[in-house]
């Protein structure tokens, strides 16, 4: 074997090390100076909730309540939740449910009416002012839930879903001022 005829490869390969070293050294540093999506989320106050199983998060959260749970809410039929906005009311806290009447089914009315007996304040969504409320909001003090999750069984514990569970205070404060309008709007 002629051992001549290898040396350009021996300085292709020298190449190669000297760029696969330098692009770990430069790739290394990128992930020391910029930091990951979910550590950088966790310093804006954002923090992703997921389900299936999301029930247990959205329940501790309101169990920790020590003024307001407001909830706007397109599908709501989860007597878990509702059993817990029930035993909050009753320590004191200031519990709000806006819900869409127009759910095909009907769904919404028989939690209007279960928490309604509860001595929950329920409002019906504006029938005016929006073609539907498709919202899925839980304001907890100074914290909020928004996204994709119902108050349903399927949404919490089989579908796939995802919030995001914000304590931004700037943010929170606007999503209760959009709740607040909604629920004047509502009935």
């Amino acid at each position: 074997m002629d051992f001549n005829a290898l040396a350009p490869l021996k300085s292709l390969s020298l190449l190669a090390v000297l760029f696969l070293s330098f692009s770990i050294l430069f790739f290394s540093a990128y992930i020391f100076l910029y930091q990951p999506a979910a550590s950088a989320c966790a310093q804006s106050g954002l923090s992703v909730v997921i389900s299936p199983n999301s029930d247990a998060e959205i329940l501790d959260a309101m169990s920790s309540a020590k003024e307001r749970i407001w909830l706007e809410m397109y599908l709501f039929t989860s007597t878990e939740i509702a059993d817990k906005l029930v035993e909050m009311k009753k320590k004191g806290i200031d519990v709000k449910v806006l819900l869409e009447k127009r759910v095909v089914g009907g769904a919404n009315m028989k939690m209007c009416d279960y928490l309604e007996r509860g001595g929950v304040d329920v409002r019906w969504a504006s029938a005016t002012e929006f073609q539907l409320t498709h919202s899925k909001l839980i304001i907890v003090d100074g914290r909020a839930f928004v996204g994709s999750i119902n108050l349903s069984p399927s949404a919490l514990k089989k579908n796939r879903e995802i919030d995001v569970l914000i304590a931004d205070e700037k943010i929170v404060r606007e999503l209760t001022d959009i709740f607040i309008s909604d629920w004047e709007k509502g009935a």
